[in-house]
């Protein structure tokens, strides 16, 4: 299974890469063009149906190497009991939000299913999906991390060392 995990993060990790390349590519490209009056015009739909994907994809990938950025300049002082339970709430309150903007895609999904990249002639629910995938990953990371930190507190205090 951790296998099946590595493969799938390699691959998200290379579609990531590819795309904000892709992305800053033809966005690049596209300006040159548009200065010598002969401009790209399916640059931008492919722009911003990477886009999403890079942003829900990126902070799945950003989340699976390290938590998320936090401001610990007063909590540092608290005792590890209290340190503790923020992180847990703070976790608690991700998980609710990711909750909603999964469930909440899916009437935007249903409202743009008749859109349509102009230029590319495909539905533009293929960016709106990234919503709901990427909810679902980050869901999934988030829990992997939770079970591994209970996972090694109580080996910790098995063992008598500190978490």
């Amino acid at each position: 299974m951790k296998k099946i995990g590595e493969i799938l993060t390699k691959i998200e990790e290379l579609f990531v890469a590819f795309a904000l390349a892709g992305i800053t590519f033809l966005i690049f490209i596209q300006a040159i063009m548009r200065t010598i009056k002969m401009p790209i015009n399916w640059g931008q739909d492919v722009a911003l149906l990477l886009f999403p994907w890079v942003i829900f994809l990126g902070a799945d990938l950003a989340l699976r190497e390290a938590d998320f950025v936090s401001v610990d300049m007063i909590t540092r002082y608290f005792p590890k009991a209290i340190q503790s339970f923020f992180y847990y709430l703070w976790y608690a309150m991700i998980l609710v939000f990711l909750g909603i903007l999964a469930v909440n895609a899916f009437p935007i999904m249903q409202a743009n299913s008749d859109r349509m990249f102009s230029t590319l002639g495909i539905s533009y629910n293929w960016a709106v999906v990234s919503c709901p995938v990427g909810s679902v990953l980050l869901i999934s990371t988030i829990l992997i991390k939770l079970y591994n930190r209970i996972v090694h507190h109580k080996k910790a205090e098995v063992l008598g060392g500190e978490f």
